[in-house]
């Protein structure tokens, strides 16, 4: 990338778009930067290079109808269109264009969370327990280690893969029984938020064994040099894949991350019995219909309404009699 552009200048896009990536890695995750160099990629393949002062809704457009000729799922179509915007309002701020074209999101069809049920959820941890136990090789028994790790604090708090995988250690107060996700130089907080997630006592012990067999790691998913085992959350995310796909659980549409998660605020919900602005606050939604989202049964919850509003009515008959 050049080492800066001036104001209003007659710029390709192709060197705007490299200007925008190289000022946002410090800022940004590798997964975002990653989200960044594909808008890049599909703009330029899709649309083509021009000017920066000659864009247009045109183009807007024709990279949209691109997209959805491919087939592409309307809420990946959606974060390609949120990217784009996102590079438009850098530019413009920087008076790079004119003015930006309003970029209207399609109304993305939603869909209910695939759960794990209990069964699921104890073979994946039943496979994960003897592989890391009776593995050939030391390094992988070591992966699988930290695979458990890694799914046993998302199960217990419901936390997001970026939460679980930058946290160090010095994060996790197993005393005062909470983690604390917080904000680094490689990480930045969901909401720009730093907040505390409850640890039960069935995962404190489980961190307090391992803490113990490795006491001078550096963050929970370390590589036993003080260092990250894995250079991305999508590095680790796919060696996770791969335990669903073994156990037939991938076909089924579950994503590893959210199909913990989903199944952590399914207990809170229906075996603790907390209300949705608790689960809310949990699992660090901003906005209850998320929450809502996860309890992927609406009609069984209408059909316990209607049989409580036979008995109140049949009630009513009976005492008027």
């Amino acid at each position: 990338a050049q080492a800066g552009l001036a104001k209003g200048a007659d710029h390709p896009i192709s060197a705007v778009f490299d200007e925008w990536i190289r000022l946002t890695e410090s800022a940004r995750s590798p997964r975002t930067l990653e989200f960044y160099r594909q808008t890049k990629a599909n703009y330029l393949e899709f649309v083509g290079g021009h000017r920066m002062r000659d864009f247009s809704l045109l183009h807007v457009d024709r990279y949209l109808a691109s997209l959805q000729k491919r087939g592409l799922a309307e809420t990946t179509i959606n974060i390609r269109l949120a990217t784009l915007n996102t590079f438009l309002n850098w530019a413009l701020e920087r008076e790079l264009i004119a003015k930006k074209p309003r970029i209207r999101m399609l109304r993305a069809t939603k869909k209910l969370p695939k759960v794990l049920s209990d069964a699921e959820v104890a073979t994946l941890f039943e496979r994960l327990a003897h592989l890391r136990a009776h593995h050939a090789h030391r390094r992988q028994r070591a992966q699988y280690g930290l695979h458990e790790r890694f799914l046993m604090v998302v199960r217990y708090t419901g936390a997001r893969l970026s939460e679980v995988f930058w946290l160090r250690w010095q994060q996790i107060d197993l005393e005062q029984g909470v983690i604390r996700v917080e904000k680094q130089a490689r990480f930045n907080v969901k909401e720009r938020r730093e907040k505390i997630l409850p640890v039960p006592q069935v995962l404190a012990d489980y961190l307090a064994a391992e803490r113990r067999a490795a006491p001078n790691e550096v963050y929970l998913l370390d590589n036993g040099k003080g260092e990250l085992a894995y250079h991305s959350p999508d590095a680790l995310n796919l060696g996770i894949r791969r335990h669903f796909k073994k156990l037939g659980l991938h076909g089924r549409g579950i994503k590893p991350v959210h199909g913990f998660r989903a199944y952590f605020a399914g207990e809170l919900r229906n075996r603790m019995g907390l209300d949705l602005h608790t689960v809310k606050t949990w699992l660090g939604h901003s906005n209850i219909s998320v929450t809502e989202g996860y309890f992927p049964d609406p009609a069984g919850r209408l059909r316990d309404g209607v049989r409580q509003y036979d008995r109140m009515t049949r009630k009513r008959r009976r005492s008027v009699a």
